[in-house]
């Protein structure tokens, strides 16, 4: 699944905020899906630190993404066994 980001690596560091409402940390992991399966989808891999309010959202892109043909290890996490 060559793409523009093909043999690039984007880190995604980040966390929903402690003090966000629903609809803010709806909105949150709707961002970190979408970006995830952008990131993907165009050929790049993609390294996140496994913040828990990430894992979820990273999970959806990631699953979609290996249905579809994509490989596994274009998903990278740092601290954890992720799929």
């Amino acid at each position: 699944m060559p793409g523009r980001l093909r043999g690039i690596r984007v880190h995604l560091s980040g966390s929903t905020p402690g003090g966000a409402d629903t609809e803010q940390t709806h909105s949150i992991a709707l961002f970190v899906e979408k970006f995830a399966q952008a990131v993907l989808r165009e050929g790049g891999t993609l390294i996140h630190g496994s913040h828990p309010t990430f894992i979820s959202p990273l999970k959806v892109a990631a699953k979609r993404f290996i249905a579809t043909g994509g490989k596994k290890d274009a998903l990278i996490c740092i601290s954890q066994d992720f799929i």
